[in-house]
Parts: C-alpha cells; structure tokens; sequence
C-alpha cells in the first residue's frame, strides 16, 4: 500500500470516529501535511462546523489512536498516537509510516544569519529551516524529557551560533550541570567559562549579574552580547539566590544586551520555573513533556505537547504563533566537524589588540583555538612585533589548579585589576576578577587574589 492509499484509509477512519461520537468535522485532506518523510510526522487538516467544539475531539484521541493503529498493525506498520492539534490549524498528526532521519549538514551552518540560531526544519508551508533570533526573542526556554531530542536541540543551537557571530561580538557563560551534553564546546572561542558544577554554575551567574549591574552603570555600555546558557535548571531550583539572579537577569536583559538560554527537563514549579521566569521567555521550545506538564512548559492549553513522539520533535511557542518542527539529528562525529569548522572559520579572524592566541587539545581529538577574554584592557599584553608580552599573560587563565599564583601570574592579575574591565557599579569587584582567574570564587583563591594585589606592583 502506497501513502495516498494510507492517507485515504485513515482519513476515513477519522471521518467515521466523529460521525460515531456525533462529532461535526471532517478531514480535509487538501490541507492536510504528509509529503515529507523526514518531518516525522502526518497531519490530517480538519474543518469544524462554527458550533462545534474542538474538546469533544480532544476526549476521543485515545480511541481514534486505538483505530489507526488497528489498521496500521494490519499492515505490519508501527502503532501511531493521535495528537490532536489546535494551533495553527485544527488537525489530527499521527506519526508518518515511512519516516526518514533529518541529518545536520556542514552546509547548514552557513544559513544562519548573526546572533541567530538554527533550530530545525518545518512543514506548514513546504520544509523551511527554524531559525531563532536573540534581536527577535530575548530570551528561550527549551523544554522535554529524557528522549525529546532536548541535548541534540542544544547542540545545533549552540553550534549554529557559534558559526554565525563573531567572538569578539559573543561572549557565552556555558552551564552544563549534567556535564556531559555540552562539554565538547567549551573551548570554543566564544565561551568565557563552562560550568559544570553547582558551585561554578553559581559563580558564573553571579559573573553575569555583576556585568549586567556594570551595564546599568554605565549607561550604553554594551561592548558584546552576553549569553547565559544552562542545561538543567532544575538543578537550580532550590536555590534562592539563584532563582532571584535569573529573573532579575531575564527581566532586564534586553536592553543589555545579556540573553538567557535555558533547558529544563522538568518544567514546573520545582523544576526550574518561577512566575518570574515563566513571563520572561518570550520564545519555548517544547519537546515530549511528562503528563500533566504541557500548559505548563508551553503557556498554553490544548497544545498536547505530551503526545509528541520525542526524538527531535517540538513545538515553537513564539508570541500568537505555534510552529512545528523537527531537529536536526547530530551525531558524535558530525558535532566534533560542527565543532572544529566553528574553531577553523575564527581562526582566519584579525586579532585585535589584547588578545592571543594558543592551541589546545581538547578531550575530543580536535585542536581549538582559545582566545582569553582580554579585548578592552586597558593595556594590550602584546609587544609592538606581536610576540607575547610579560610572558604572554592572556594565556594564563583561567588556572584550574588549586594553587596560589606564581610570579608572572601575579602581575597579571595586578594589570587586570587595574584595567577597569572588572569594575561593577559599585567599583573595582574582586569577585569578577576571581572567576575570571581561578573560574571560581572559592574564598581561599579570593585570598590569593588579594594577596597578590597588595604584594606586586607593575
């Protein structure tokens, strides 16, 4: 049997369920979405008489996925669930019988616009790739549970990104509490710090609230976009300064230009969303939720986001509109290309004075280039032939090691605190520039700060 004999079948099976509930729609099947095997997905377009009330479908889609999934089985095809759907149109979407992978392409990463993000691709009007945009939407929410296809959603994001904005225009604070889905982006030039534990998740929030507050100071400072990226808010949840410092950042962001990507698994209450959070994510991005969580995760009823298949499958909730879309599938191999074309294509990029260069190997095998966050110091740490200065002190942090700081290090944490680059609204904030060396704000390594800053002069 081919699909037009499928979409027939099953459509009148759909027309024959409302006639035995007494229920006044019909498919339409003009209208309906099925040409696309990598959608993942067949949406019958329904038409309702003006007095008929979608609810009463909504109460039979157990049935109606008992029926076609019936008629599938005799065909040796794979049971299906009838979702239905509201938003943009009335319809039934089951799964498609013959589904085929979206893979990510290299040739992707040149169709994202600056500070854009590629999301995947949709289906309403012919495939057209997702792009989301930090000058559109603030800030985004990502949300689905362990097989939504949440990670691999992240890591195109991120990817995309990364590829389309310049470093010197992008600075992100990368938080992964699992530590696992976006390790292999932490050397990427546009990270200043990568967060894997609570303490360093809170350290690097604090970081962002003190630029944010440096921001306010000094009105129409805004030398980059600076993102705050966590995977796993919930993680967070328990924690009130963290959950305060979020909403202050997510409600004022915009005209900082400071952006808040976050990713929950869990979107309730406990899960990472407060009142303030939930009114300031202008975009979701919503996956497979656990039952009972879909008015919760999209801020609408009848979006069902419950029966989504998972495995890259998501509702985009922007404003009026609802779109759905399909992920790209990434693989370990393409993310490490993705990754290493990110590294190559800022390479080439003119460095600008405060900045070097250094090669490093990361845990995945491929070399990636580091560019400290040194632009606006006030002294470059280059001498006039471009060899490194001071022996080089923009390649010194951040020093993982739980030591204090030797000779050459100590001076240059004296320069830096003298640059005015770690100035909040208050003045001079050790604190930033303790993250800033040690990626921590351990009170011991605040102490060698300190220490430092009384003992060496420049």
């Amino acid at each position: 049997m081919d699909i037009k004999q499928l979409l027939d079948m099953e459509a009148g099976a759909i027309d024959g369920m409302f006639k035995q509930n007494k229920i006044y729609a019909r498919v339409q099947r003009a209208k309906s979405i099925h040409g696309d095997p990598t959608s993942g997905f067949i949406r019958y377009a329904l038409t309702l008489r003006p007095d008929q009330s979608f609810t009463a479908i909504e109460k039979i889609h157990r049935e109606l996925s008992a029926v076609l999934t019936r008629q599938r089985q005799r065909m040796r095809l794979p049971a299906v669930q009838a979702m239905p759907v509201s938003e943009p149109m009335f319809g039934i979407e089951v799964q498609h019988p013959f589904p085929k992978a979206l893979h990510w392409s290299p040739r992707l990463l040149d169709t994202t616009p600056v500070h854009s993000m590629l999301l995947g691709r949709s289906y309403e009007s012919g495939a057209t790739n997702e792009v989301f945009s930090f000058d559109e939407s603030v800030h985004c929410l990502v949300a689905g549970i362990t097989g939504a296809g949440k990670s691999v959603l992240l890591q195109n994001m991120l990817l995309s990104l990364c590829h389309a904005t310049s470093p010197d225009d992008l600075k992100i604070i990368l938080v992964d509490l699992k530590n696992e889905d976006m390790v292999a982006f932490e050397h990427l030039p546009h990270i200043m710090t990568f967060a894997g534990t609570r303490e360093q998740a809170m350290d690097a929030i604090r970081f962002v609230v003190d630029e944010k507050d440096k921001r306010v100071a000094k009105r129409g400072y805004k030398p980059y976009r600076l993102v705050l990226w966590i995977d796993e808010l919930a993680q967070l949840a328990d924690n009130k300064e963290a959950r305060q410092a979020l909403g202050d950042l997510a409600s004022i962001g915009r005209s900082k230009m400071i952006n808040l990507v976050g990713a929950t698994q869990h979107p309730t209450e406990a899960g990472g969303l407060g009142t303030m959070l939930k009114a300031n994510f202008p975009l979701r991005l919503v996956g497979m939720v656990a039952n009972g969580q879909s008015h919760i995760a999209t801020g609408r009823p009848k979006l069902h986001a419950e029966l989504l298949p998972g495995k890259g499958a998501f509702l985009r909730i922007e404003g009026p509109h609802v779109v759905r879309f399909q992920s790209f599938m990434i693989d370990e191999a393409s993310l490490k290309f993705g990754v290493s074309s990110v590294v190559q294509r800022w390479r080439k990029q003119k460095v600008k004075p405060g900045y070097a260069i250094s090669t490093v190997a990361d845990t995945a095998g491929y070399e990636a280039d580091i560019s400290t966050d040194m632009n606006g110091y006030a002294q470059p740490y280059t001498s006039e032939n471009g060899s490194p200065a001071h022996g080089g002190y923009n390649t010194l942090f951040p020093i993982r090691a739980g030591r204090p700081l030797n000779a050459t290090e100590a001076q240059a944490v004296r320069r830096l605190a003298e640059s005015g680059e770690f100035d909040s609204g208050d003045g001079f904030s050790l604190r930033r520039l303790t993250v800033h060396v040690y990626g921590s704000r351990d009170p011991k390594r605040t102490q060698w700060i300190k220490e430092a800053l009384e003992k060496v002069s420049v």
